[in-house]
């Protein structure tokens, strides 16, 4: 019998029959897990598999993960060792941080598990208590223990990934994890997405959950952009964000990142996500992407109801009652319900919705965000979920635009942007298209006075004229 090592539901398989029955009816252990996208695969069926790998290339930064009083391999024997017992269990936040930073940092490591991870998270505050930056512990630390790991099974080192890309077509062997069906010998990676980590050929753990077992492009972008904006289309490596001051371009690069994840880094359409702030940004976003028309393109409250509902490729959670919209004299008597009757006590309000956040957060891997600084915070926390455990959310906006303040919107929100997603890069659009040198140095001196937000340089781009008579023309022309 065969061993194939099942992040879907944690156990092992002797055949890919019994991988692909598991992986289409089950969430990966990460909450992840196959769907029905159009680039989809059929799995390869009848063939038993054993795949023993190493470390790996140092760079992917891959742990293992081994039962309780089994002896680690010595080519595992340097990475440092965590356990995960009942006291981790029944308070995962501290270990969750620690591992999900080495998980960012590519620091491979060993974790003895002496104690079942949960299948689901749980909350065990009131949910109209859990602020923007609350954070899911059993759901992060399931995600860092296993997502890019390999276990310890019967004395061999298995990679589920790897088995799931046998059970889609690929061959096990090779100098690599595995031989794709065109040839390329690849490794198999869980990190964060990353195709120039190593030299080699990678296929990431976010094609496979769609079905797909190809590998990563390695193309840059090839927008004409200028070099600030085309540094922030190019990024790598998870959460970013990008400030975007007045007439910087910021459409653009939102637009052109999701065209570069797509068609160069062959990322599946059906991980991204584009999030526009009202209707109309995304129309103007959908007109922009007309070439890529299965790209999802919604606006916040499109997205929450697509969720709410179980619409649009969105599962409805079991026992759900019909959802609808509802106007102003609704909102008002509800608001008024909650506060005349005392609050409930509810130790899991959530779970009824877990089966369907896991769904949501296939199809939101990547989600590329407008005009952050407006978000409310029941926004940031919407957002902060559905981008799950990898917080993969490429975040555009400008702390000193920040006009939603009476509504809860805040400049914290890109000021302090790491704090929500954590190992986040910065990227900077430095130069104002739009308006005449003379508008962008007054505007840059006045914003100077602000005490609350992000330092940045605001440049007016080259050639612009500068004397008044030359400014009041752009301005009328503007």
């Amino acid at each position: 019998m065969g061993h194939i090592n099942c992040g879907h539901c944690g156990g092992v398989h002797g055949t890919v029959r019994e991988v692909r029955t598991c992986s289409v009816e089950r969430p990966m252990a990460d909450g992840s897990g196959l769907d029905s996208a159009v680039e989809r695969q059929e799995p390869s069926e009848g063939v038993d598999v054993q795949l023993p790998v190493g470390v790996g290339p140092p760079e992917l930064g891959r742990s293992l993960v081994i039962r309780s009083g089994e002896q680690v391999p010595p080519e595992w024997a340097e990475h440092q060792r965590f356990v995960v017992d009942e006291a981790v269990v029944a308070a995962p936040a501290e270990l969750a941080q620690v591992l999900a930073d080495r998980w960012r940092s590519r620091q491979g490591f060993v974790v003895e598990l002496q104690a079942q991870l949960p299948a689901l998270p749980s909350v065990r505050i009131p949910l109209d208590e859990c602020g923007p930056g609350f954070v899911l512990g059993h759901d992060l630390l399931v995600h860092a223990v296993h997502s890019n790991s390999a276990q310890l099974i019967d004395g061999h080192v298995v990679w589920s990934l790897a088995g799931l890309a046998v059970a889609l077509g690929s061959s096990a062997g090779g100098r690599a994890d595995v031989v794709l069906v065109d040839g390329t010998e690849a490794w198999i990676d869980g990190g964060p997405l990353d195709p120039f980590v190593i030299d080699a050929p990678i296929v990431h753990a976010v094609n496979l959950e769609a079905g797909r077992a190809v590998a990563l492009g390695r193309t840059n972008p090839q927008a004409d952009l200028a070099p600030d904006q085309l540094d922030a289309v190019a990024h790598t490596g998870g959460a970013a964000r990008i400030i975007a001051p007045a007439g910087s371009g910021k459409t653009r690069v939102l637009t052109e990142r999701a065209r570069h994840l797509i068609t160069n880094v062959n990322v599946p359409s059906s991980a991204l996500t584009l999030v526009a702030f009202n209707k109309r940004a995304q129309l103007e976003m959908v007109d922009r992407m007309s070439d890529l028309r299965q790209l999802r393109i919604r606006t916040l409250n499109a997205l929450a109801l697509a969720v709410i509902k179980g619409t649009d490729g969105f599962v409805r959670p079991t026992g759900q009652v019909q959802v609808s919209t509802i106007d102003e004299r609704d909102v008002r008597r509800i608001v008024q319900s909650l506060v005349e009757f005392p609050r409930r006590a509810n130790t899991d309000p959530v779970a009824v919705w877990i089966d369907a956040r896991q769904v949501a957060q296939r199809q939101c891997r990547f989600l590329l965000v407008d005009e952050f600084q407006d978000l409310t915070p029941a926004h940031l926390l919407f957002v902060r979920l559905l981008s799950g455990p990898r917080a993969d959310v490429f975040g555009v906006g400008d702390d000193d635009q920040t006009i939603y303040g009476f509504s809860g919107a805040t400049p914290e929100w890109l000021i302090n942007y790491e704090r929500f997603f954590p190992g986040a890069q910065s990227h900077a659009l430095e130069v104002n298209y739009r308006c005449a040198p003379a508008v962008v140095g007054g505007a840059s001196k006045l914003l100077g006075y602000n005490n609350v937000r992000v330092p940045k340089e605001i440049r007016p781009a080259p050639g612009r004229p500068a004397d008044e008579q030359d400014l009041l023309t752009v301005i009328s022309s503007d």
